[in-house]
């Protein structure tokens, strides 16, 4: 057998390239092949050693995004471009799409959930990933988190509402609306009440006459 450039090459020389081959495809990401520096062979060793080295990279790449994003919590963490082109750069480019669907809903809602501990109960989670609506898991958290954003807000009106009258115009029957929900919101507009109520029956004392 004969090289594009005229030199003889022996089953024997292919059987190191052969056997790099197979580590590679094994997962060996240490493979070199061994004893072939000129010709057709140094060639083919060459394209060998450049496979195993933009696979190394991407590995590594994916090893440390995982690390800072799902340890470290750094939701702008993203795959740096190995030196190839067509699926080396493709496979870059899914991976860095799946973080971003990933992390910006995330980013929206702790944006809403920020807002709403400094007292802001008008900002809502955008439920839109460009052109698509958000879905499955991803929808569920984002209505879920603009519900109890509306309820809040429904339950501080209330509130205010209800002290208002309460304080200003000393009208002791207001009441708070139930419409913001169950559990928790229901349960604080429910103990108001009762307290308004309480006091409404609580005797008032009587004056003690006069002594002459």
């Amino acid at each position: 057998m004969e090289d594009p450039d005229g030199q003889s090459v022996r089953a024997a020389d292919l059987r190191p390239l052969l056997g790099a081959l197979k580590s590679l495809r094994d997962g060996d990401s240490t493979v070199r092949v061994p004893g072939a520096d000129e010709g057709v062979l140094g060639e083919m060793a060459g394209v060998v050693d450049e496979i195993v080295a933009r696979n190394v990279h991407l590995s590594s790449e994916l090893r440390r995004v995982r690390r800072e994003v799902a340890r470290e919590g750094l939701l702008d963490e993203r795959i740096t471009a190995s030196p190839g082109q067509g699926f080396w750069a493709s496979n870059v480019e899914d991976a860095n799409q799946l973080i971003e669907a990933l992390a910006t809903p995330v980013t929206r809602a702790t944006r809403v959930l920020d807002a709403v501990a400094d007292g802001d109960l008008t900002r809502h989670m955008d439920l839109h990933d460009g052109r698509h609506r958000l879905k499955g898991g991803l929808q569920h958290l984002g209505d879920g988190l603009n519900r109890v954003v509306d309820q809040l807000a429904l339950f501080t009106g209330e509130m205010t509402r209800v002290a208002h009258e309460v304080g200003s115009e000393g009208r002791l029957g207001g009441r708070a609306s139930t419409r913001a929900g169950a559990g928790a919101v229901r349960t604080g507009g429910r103990r108001r009440r009762d307290r308004l109520a309480r006091r409404r029956r609580r005797p008032r004392p009587r004056r003690r006459p006069a002594l002459g």
